[in-house]
């Protein structure tokens, strides 16, 4: 192994601030002081400061608050407007007062912040006045790089405010940190005598600032990644939940649909033909299958078979489509139609509920008798229309009257989209025929296991526990019975036991036999303190009868269960490792860009081009086999028995450097530290391969 340290400092003590040395600790003690001092009180300010902010907003409210109890108080002068008049006035008066005691704090903070500047001044000029003029020029450095500290970040302030108003955060973001790290380099440069260590650490700092900003800015962008991925990886999973309850439920009522057109039908043959004629419908028109199942439903009842009913339903589709039904409506109108053609004689009010759907049955049935309004009238009066013969004529009427309007509405946009929806429930509806087909069997056994001895055994396990819990409920309500009824109403306690409890008991029930009595006799003022204080025994009591159920020794086994329970599944998770699947799936979805592309496309950081994941910060384990890695100069790739035996075998050899002071008195010792140090360094690494 081989160790290099390199460790430059300059250390030149001249005679004049040797003589100063012991001056010099304690003149830093005193400006530490002093600083402290002053750094605390502007922190008091500032939290005077935001109490009084608080309190104003408060004060604006309260202030609405007179102004409409006011209001209330001159329409209606009851007794329940005066108070909330002076309770509002209360409040207003006690803010203000809040707010003048925290604007006087803030005040004389103020003045014992600008004293001790002052004092700290003071000190600074006699200290320069004490000083001969060979050191002065060290503590002149030094109070230059204070002053052009603070100057520096008023300037940092308004060129933040700059740059965030004129350029979006990424560019911001960079010049911001370049900014700020090259006023904080010039002023530590500026300790340096001569002038020339300004410069120097002014180009130091842009430059750590310059790899700041941008380092912050990529790992903003691998929050944005990860977010985002995260996002499109919970949309999916959702839709994916979604796609199967709702394919799910589609499919069981096809289910329940095909024995019910079975039954109507006379055959699951005849409900299948049906069925899928519906389906193909559904899919070229803008109605959806199950508003075509339900009017198709409607039309066997009334008798129609597999014969007539897609013909009947293609009509009452192409009718509502012209007419701008909803599915609603065309159900109607083929109820009416149905009720119509299973009746012996024509109804007027069959007619008349059909022109309120928008279909002129009137008047086609005028042109095929070829009769007037008055003739159809006294025809249908008087019994003389089958209601059969109508339906089949105005179905007739309906046909030739609005034939092909299904296929012209479904190329509207309104058309388009219920189409789209149509074939998307069809393809849900194939998830769902699958799972349902699959579970079935899952669900039958459940079925035959709960209604068989493990459900006899699982009714007899929660029979026990009902009881426990219901032992438990009635422990609980007589402790609280126990206790509010010895207070209030002076009862024997039943459960309770507790010494201390039964004193507390005793000592409330007094405090409040006192409390009636001097409500009793009080007047308002008496009887308003007695109100209050039975409150507090209210409040106390229920404290206490709570307190009392999570002592009692009774109930001791639900808090050992709960415990047991906690560990339990924990021993449970660790044996089993089941929270692994949700860790990895963290730690995927923690990753940033480069483990997926194995640089950040959008930074320019030079002539750099890589292809892999980059191990410049190691890799405590190899994920996959072909995992692709970008090794570096100086690095060490073992095999798989090599990194579990380091990883089950001796610890990584460490040096641990404590106190972090170097006393360097002279150039000699820069080496001596060196050298200690790679000693040690090789030391530790040779007992680690030892």
């Amino acid at each position: 192994m081989s160790a290099s340290i390199v460790l430059n400092a300059k250390d030149e003590i001249s005679p004049s601030m040797k003589s100063i040395q012991a001056n010099g600790k304690s003149l830093g003690r005193d400006f530490d002081e002093l600083s402290g001092k002053i750094q605390a009180l502007q922190e008091k300010n500032n939290a005077l400061n935001k109490s009084y902010s608080t309190l104003n907003s408060q004060l604006v409210d309260a202030k609405k608050a007179v102004k409409d109890a006011t209001a209330a108080y001159k329409e209606a002068a009851t007794e329940e407007n005066k108070t909330n008049l002076n309770n509002a006035t209360y409040q207003y008066k006690s803010l203000s007062d809040q707010m003048k005691t925290f604007r006087d704090g803030s005040s004389d903070t103020r003045k014992e912040i600008r004293s001790l500047q002052e004092e700290s001044r003071k000190l600074a000029d006699g200290t320069r006045s004490s000083i001969s003029d060979g050191s002065g020029g060290a503590f002149t450095a030094l109070a230059r790089a204070g002053l052009g500290q603070m100057v520096g970040q008023s300037v940092q302030q308004y060129a933040n405010y700059m740059i965030s108003s004129t350029f979006d955060s990424q560019t911001g973001n960079v010049l911001s940190s370049v900014l700020g790290n090259a006023i904080s380099g010039a002023a530590i440069g500026s300790m340096i005598p001569g002038g020339i260590g300004i410069p120097i650490g002014a180009a130091v700092g842009a430059a750590s600032g310059l790899l700041e900003g941008v380092t912050s800015n990529e790992s903003s962008k691998d929050t944005a990644m990860q977010s985002y991925a995260q996002g499109l990886t919970q949309t999916a999973e959702a839709n994916s939940a979604n796609g199967l309850t709702s394919g799910s439920s589609t499919a069981a009522q096809r289910q329940q649909d095909k024995l019910s057109f079975a039954t109507l039908l006379g055959s699951s043959a005849a409900a299948d033909s049906v069925l899928g004629s519906i389906k193909t419908m559904a899919n070229s028109t803008p109605y959806l299958y199950n508003d075509l199942t339900q009017i198709a439903k409607t039309l066997s009842v009334y008798g129609y078979d597999q014969s007539n009913i897609m013909g009947t339903l293609k009509t009452i589709g192409d009718t509502g489509s012209a007419l701008s039904m909803s599915t609603s409506d065309m159900d109607s109108v083929a109820q009416i139609l149905g009720y119509m053609g299973t009746s012996d004689t024509l109804d007027s009010m069959r007619l008349k509920q059909l022109r309120l759907k928008g279909i002129n049955a009137n008047q086609m049935l005028q042109d095929y008798y070829g009769i007037s309004s008055t003739e159809l009238n006294k025809r249908v009066s008087g019994g003389k229309i089958s209601g059969a013969d109508a339906s089949s004529i105005i179905l007739k009427e309906m046909e030739n009257t609005y034939n092909g309007m299904m296929e012209k509405q479904s190329q509207t946009f309104a058309g388009l989209t219920s189409t789209l929806e149509g074939l998307q429930q069809e393809v849900q509806n194939a998830q769902g025929e699958g799972y349902n087909t699959t579970y079935s069997s899952g669900l039958q056994n459940q079925i035959d296991a709960l209604s068989g001895n493990l459900g006899a055994k699982l009714e007899s396990v929660n029979a026990i526990i009902g009881e426990a819990k219901g032992t438990k409920a009635n422990i609980e309500a007589q402790i609280y019975q126990d206790v509010i009824g010895g207070v209030f109403n002076g009862d024997s306690a039943k459960e309770v036991s507790d010494e201390g409890t039964l004193d507390k008991i005793s000592e409330l029930r007094s405090d409040y036999l006192q409390a009636s009595e001097e409500y009793r006799t009080g007047d308002e003022q008496g009887r308003m303190e007695a109100g209050a204080k039975m409150d507090s025994i209210m409040s106390q009591a229920e404290a206490l009868a709570s307190s009392s159920q999570d002592a009692n020794t009774k109930l001791d086994v639900w808090d050992q269960s709960a415990l047991d329970t906690a560990s339990g599944v924990a021993s449970i998770v660790t044996v089993l490792e089941a929270w692994r699947d949700t860790w990895d799936l963290n730690q995927t979805q923690s990753k940033g860009r480069n483990s997926y592309t194995g640089s950040n496309d959008d930074t320019n950081m030079g002539d750099i081009s890589v292809s892999g994941n980059s191990t410049a910060f190691g890799l405590s384990y190899v994920p996959y086999n072909g995992y692709p890695s970008i090794l570096h100069e100086g690095e060490q790739v073992l095999t798989a028995s090599e990194a579990r035996q380091r990883r089950t075998g001796k610890s990584t050899p460490s040096v641990t450097v404590t106190g972090n002071v170097f006393n360097v008195r002279q150039d000699s010792d820069i080496d001596a530290i060196a050298e200690a140090l790679a000693n040690k360094l090789e030391q530790k690494a040779l007992a680690a391969e030892g």
